[in-house]
């Protein structure tokens, strides 16, 4: 060994001690790419989870909701009148909403306007989704006679019995808007319930 000389030009003797295993060489161990990749995947699955659970509890968006109800409204010449409508509704940004709706009450149409925003939009079943709603609306008499300009707001919650299909209980007050003595209603309190669908 002592008068070994390598072959190779300008070689030593430690490199070659070095290539046949003599020297100590520092290698990976087999288990540990596999311990990263599932390090890797556990970090990973950790940050989804949330967001699959918050998915999993808040439900679909559904983009628009329809609704029928019926009721009392005061202030119609003087005593409660039946009245009955529907309408419906469309989302534009999470819970804020453009609907449409007409309504027949005596001798009299209520059709209105109205921008909406529901607190539990994503409601799922047994769940309980309060809103409100403001717009413009319009009296038109079914007979003789001329309509007249109002305005509305109101109160409500859906409960949704299913995913699709829930009860709806509200509270509207329209408001004329036309000149004193116009012959319609100052107000009208509409206490109305009916069937809401997604």
């Amino acid at each position: 060994m002592d008068n070994y000389r390598d072959p190779r030009p300008g070689g030593s003797r430690l490199d070659f001690y070095l290539n046949c295993g003599g020297g100590r060489r520092e290698t990976q161990r087999p288990g540990r790419e596999s311990d990263m990749k599932n390090i890797i995947a556990a970090s990973l699955l950790f940050l989804i989870a949330p967001s699959c659970v918050v998915a999993q509890q808040t439900g679909p968006k559904y983009p628009a909701q329809g609704y029928l109800v019926f009721g009392v409204a005061g202030g119609i010449n003087g005593r409660l009148t039946a009245h009955g409508g529907g309408g419906g509704e469309v989302f534009l940004y999470k819970g804020l909403g453009f609907g449409a709706e007409a309504e027949r009450a005596n001798s009299m149409w209520i059709g209105s306007g109205n921008l909406t925003y529901h607190f539990g939009r994503k409601a799922r079943r047994g769940k309980a989704d309060p809103f409100v709603a403001v717009g413009p609306s319009g009296f038109f008499p079914t007979g003789d006679g001329r309509g007249t300009v109002a305005a509305n707001f109101g109160v409500g919650v859906n409960l949704w019995l299913g995913d699709k299909k829930g009860l709806r209980l509200e509270i509207r007050e329209f408001i004329n808007a036309g000149p004193a003595g116009n012959g319609w209603p100052r107000h009208v309190i509409a206490a109305r319930f009916g069937v809401t669908f997604r």
